[in-house]
């Protein structure tokens, strides 16, 4: 089940790369320099960190019912990545330098879990 639930989340960052209507775009790149797509991969790469560390911080802050449209409650329903996009593009959203480090020191523990076993 662990390794399922992995290879979903991989799946997701990809379609969250890729996608324009939940993501970066990167299907409209229409680049043939392989030079260009490494570089357009490791800026969206770098924006995908970015957008997920948002997202974390939306979670811990509670904020994230703000960005879903159904009121499930008992559990996450949209990605870090996405609600990192949607925060980044809302106004309304501000995030205090302690909300950011505490996603960050919740980033590096879910990653310590899903890779040291």
């Amino acid at each position: 089940m662990a390794i399922y639930r992995l290879r979903m989340q991989i799946e997701e960052e990809f379609r969250d790369i890729k996608s324009s209507s939940f993501g970066l775009g990167f299907e409209h790149h229409k680049s043939r320099s392989v030079q260009r797509i490494a570089i357009l991969i490791l800026i969206a790469t770098l924006a995908s960190i970015l957008a997920n560390i948002i997202g974390l911080a939306i979670l811990i802050a509670g904020l994230h019912r703000r960005y879903q449209a159904n009121t499930v409650k008992t559990r996450r329903v949209l990605s870090f990545h996405y609600l990192g996009l949607r925060g980044f593009v809302d106004k309304r959203f501000t995030l205090l330098c302690e909300q950011y480090e505490a996603a960050v020191l919740n980033l590096r523990t879910i990653i310590a879990d899903n890779f040291n076993g």
